[in-house]
């Protein structure tokens, strides 16, 4: 649990304020997690062409134990994340790993 202050004087209701703060708490109660995935390099071939990932693109992950399902669609919640790692295996393309 982390314990901490928020201010910001660009609001000028405590109504507006108080949601400000609401999406702030929101953004901090979604724990810190990072996951490793194993992916296959498509990349050279013409038609996967735009599936090549590289640090600081941005892709979704899927995580049904943490994120839940959507009870309207039955779909599962999905989260915008930022690939910080990628790994390479020059000699096995099936060890090439991202990190998000």
């Amino acid at each position: 649990m982390k314990e901490g202050t928020w201010s910001d004087s660009n609001y000028i209701s405590d109504n507006a304020y108080y949601h400000g703060a609401l999406e702030v708490a929101a953004q901090g109660a979604i724990p810190k997690v990072s996951y490793t995935i194993s992916v296959n390099d498509l990349s050279s071939k013409p038609e996967y062409k735009y599936y090549e990932l590289d640090i600081a693109d941005s892709t979704f992950v899927e995580d049904i134990g943490m994120f839940g399902v959507n009870p309207s669609t039955g779909l599962p919640n999905h989260l915008k994340v930022l690939v910080s790692e990628t790994t390479d295996d020059l000699d096995d393309n099936s060890k090439n790993s991202i990190k998000i």
